[in-house]
């Protein structure tokens, strides 16, 4: 009886075994978002320009790479892409926008071009400019990174004053003063030896 009852259960145990599906992994959500930016003549991508002999001035363009990496074991959807960046440069993008899913182990690649704003929005001095991403899922993974470079305006906008001073001989105008003078009186005494020789 009880070797009957054993067998009962056992037959019910694998039962259950074979029509229950096996036990997910582990649930892992993991993001990571990396930024890269380079000049339309560079061939190489930077995470930053670094060097401040690299700069963009007004209306120069440049490229910036946006990746997003799903590195978790499950898909992650309606991703909110943020984008920070300051008012001196633009971007072909909206400073918000939607990823509708990326999959488990996949990535999303997308290049935007940053143009730098006329000479008014640009600052004299060189100045670093930095650009940040940051994107969060619809469940709450977060990852962000930003990417730096430089620009200038290269002028110095000085105010040219209104009126404009005579241009001297290089002498200066005191020597042509004196020189006008002696001139002078150098002819007034040649015309009056001229009559006093001549006796009229």
């Amino acid at each position: 009886m009880i070797s009957k009852i054993l067998n009962l259960f056992l037959s019910l145990g694998l039962i259950l075994t074979l029509a229950t599906p096996a036990i997910a992994d582990d649930e892992v959500r993991s993001l990571t978002v990396d930024t890269k930016v380079k000049g339309f003549s560079q061939t190489d991508w930077h995470d930053n320009q670094e060097s401040q002999t690299i700069l963009f001035g007004p209306n120069s363009n440049l490229q910036l790479r946006l990746v997003v990496k799903n590195q978790g074991n499950r898909n992650q959807t309606n991703l909110v892409v943020k984008v920070t960046a300051p008012s001196s440069v633009r971007l072909d993008t909206p400073f918000q926008y939607t990823i509708p899913e990326i999959g488990a182990g996949s990535e999303y690649t997308k290049d935007f071009t940053i143009t730098v704003k006329d000479k008014p929005f640009v600052s004299q001095a060189i100045s670093p400019v930095t650009i940040r991403f940051d994107v969060t899922s619809e469940i709450g993974t977060k990852a962000g990174d930003f990417s730096t470079f430089y620009i200038g305006n290269g002028t110095k906008d000085t105010v040219q004053p209104t009126t404009t001073k005579p241009i001297l001989p290089a002498t200066g105008a005191t020597n042509l003063l004196i020189t006008t003078l002696l001139s002078l009186s150098t002819a007034v005494g040649a015309l009056k030896l001229r009559r006093f020789a001549r006796g009229y």
